[in-house]
């Protein structure tokens, strides 16, 4: 974990380890899909803007048809091999993604403000909840956000905006640079 906010930030942001994903680009709509990801993951396909989850596995919904799945263990490589077995009869495309993405932990009661200042998206009538997970913008770089709790938030960007991301956090972070909405 390399801390990317100063002393005395509103918000505490940490660069953290990556965080294995395999990327599922298929018509999840469909019963058999549903029914092979259930078979495979022991998760059921997570509704919009959600995620669904099952042990150290979380299945984030991107799109319509795409779906990320987030696992805390080490056997990436066992599952990609299990989803890509049982889905080979189906129109997808499964692959490991965990290096393209580089990710960051925002955390402390104002995590919703820091991200009031780049996100398009009025967060009042958005539901918090600790199942929200969704694709977005941050100042102009493509993001994936996934809510934890109101007070920690991980976000995602692509690694070739990386540094980029490390100076927008570390100045939207300061103190004195906070936007006071209601939560």
């Amino acid at each position: 974990m390399y801390k990317v906010s100063d002393e005395g930030a509103f918000v505490e942001v940490s660069l953290v380890s990556p965080i294995p994903a395999i990327s599922l680009k298929l018509d999840h709509q469909n019963l058999k899909v549903k029914n092979k990801i259930k078979k495979v993951l022991g998760i059921g396909v997570p509704s919009v803007q959600s995620i669904t989850k099952y042990r150290h596995l979380r299945l984030c919904w991107i799109s319509n048809d795409e779906l990320l799945l987030l696992s805390e263990g080490k056997e990436v490589d066992v599952i990609l091999k299990k989803i890509s077995k049982e889905l080979v009869s189906t129109h997808s495309l499964v692959e490991e993604v965990t290096d393209l993405r580089a990710w960051f932990l925002l955390e402390g009661e104002k995590a919703i403000d820091l991200l009031r200042k780049g996100v398009p998206i009025d967060f009042s009538k958005f539901d918090l909840s600790s199942k929200s997970f969704f694709r977005s913008r941050l100042g102009e770089m493509q993001v994936n956000i996934l809510v934890e709790s109101k007070r920690r938030i991980i976000i995602s960007v692509l690694r070739s905006v990386e540094e980029y991301a490390c100076q927008w956090l570390k100045q939207c972070s300061k103190q004195g640079s906070e936007i006071n909405f209601d939560l």
